[in-house]
């Protein structure tokens, strides 16, 4: 599979939120009150600090104001792609810039580097305009000079991406249904998958595999087409886990197993967080007994809780199970939630009718371990 466009992946995002499924998704709409351009949920991972106390305070806190296309948490700062790259204290505080590349998108974070994907011109003009080309570029969180780590014809898109503790993981852009392993600066392996019309949705890694969500399109979409599987990350073959389920996305893979955000199979029902054994074995709607009807538009992991946002309120539950605890609420389409330890971090609106002149917000608050 290709890596997604700019314009497809806001789609795609804006998609979830509307619970609609958008197998091939096409370019950017312009109508007033379709879905703006921020993003519906973070794929930048939260750092692995589980221990990291509470920064903001006793409240919510808004940390920055501006369009949000990438956001994650490093050490005690919150990285934010905006109109430049930035940084930002989860404290509070005056924003950093980090690198001002022209229309930077997107967000990964490897070691003390943050990943994203810049413009430039390609070409002589033609007429008026100027065509442009996408490479992937790094700049250090701690400051200091922009790079490109990939050109445009190898670069992929940091959207549905995933880092472990040396490499990132992307949908490749030079082979249909794979998966690129880029470690930096320059060693890149193309991992396949079996089949060849596998839309990748979202991708995680955990222990020697990676794990990739998405929807088998050979049939020409549908509404049960949906699939987990995984690849060994030095090559392999392909294991299906889940198939036949309803389109998933917002994947994450740790030791108790698989979580991701589903839509329901005939589209009955809002976007469910689901659970399974790494194996694939006993699904389960985690928030089923918890809050129904529930649609959940982004979620992360942070020490024993599970946190998530759902309409207009930020929540947790333990991840060994139990009752639903309320972080914020009163929040305008709350998403792109990350967490490190105790600080949850999220953007609202996160999506939004382009005709809405509200200025998106980042947040944070407080959400003690239970």
């Amino acid at each position: 599979m290709r890596a997604v466009s700019r314009t497809e992946w806001t789609l795609r995002a804006a998609s979830a939120f509307s619970v609609a499924l958008l197998a091939g998704c096409a370019g950017k709409s312009t109508a007033s009150d379709t879905p703006a351009s921020t993003p519906a949920a973070s794929t930048a991972p939260a750092t692995n600090d589980g221990d990291l106390p509470c920064l903001a305070g006793d409240s919510v806190k808004s940390l920055y104001s501006g369009v949000v296309t990438g956001l994650g948490i490093s050490s005690d700062q919150v990285v934010i792609t905006s109109d430049r790259v930035l940084r930002v204290p989860l404290a509070g505080g005056d924003a950093v810039t980090l690198a001002t590349p022209e229309s930077p998108y997107g967000l990964l974070l490897l070691g003390d580097r943050a990943y994203f994907e810049a413009s430039h011109p390609d070409g002589a003009p033609v007429g008026a305009k100027q065509p442009t080309g996408e490479t992937l570029d790094s700049v250090p969180v701690t400051g200091g000079d922009a790079s490109t780590a990939l050109s445009e014809d190898l670069a992929p898109s940091p959207f549905e991406g995933a880092s472990d503790a040396d490499s990132m993981y992307f949908p490749a852009r030079s082979a249909s249904s794979a998966v690129t392993r880029f470690t930096p600066p320059s060693t890149r392996t193309d991992l396949g998958l079996s089949g060849p019309s596998l839309l990748i949705n979202a991708i995680a890694v955990f222990g020697s595999y990676v794990y990739v969500a998405g929807d088998d399109i050979s049939g020409g979409g549908g509404l049960s087409n949906g699939l987990i599987v995984r690849v060994p990350k030095s090559g392999g073959d392909m294991q299906r886990l889940l198939t036949n389920i309803g389109h998933p996305w917002n994947l994450t893979v740790d030791a108790s197993g698989l979580y991701w955000i589903q839509d329901p199979q005939q589209f009955e029902g809002g976007a469910q967080l689901m659970h399974s054994n790494l194996d694939g074995t006993e699904s389960t709607n985690l928030l089923w007994t918890t809050i129904n009807p529930v649609s959940v538009s982004s979620f992360a992991i942070g020490g024993d809780q599970i946190y998530f946002t759902e309409g207009d309120v930020v929540a947790s539950i333990p991840v060994a199970g139990g009752p639903m605890t309320t972080i914020a609420s009163g929040q305008n389409s709350p998403g792109m939630l990350t967490a490190a330890g105790q600080n949850v971090v999220w953007l609202a609106p996160a999506s939004q009718a382009l005709s809405d002149p509200t200025v998106p917000q980042v947040f944070t608050a407080c959400a003690p371990q239970r």
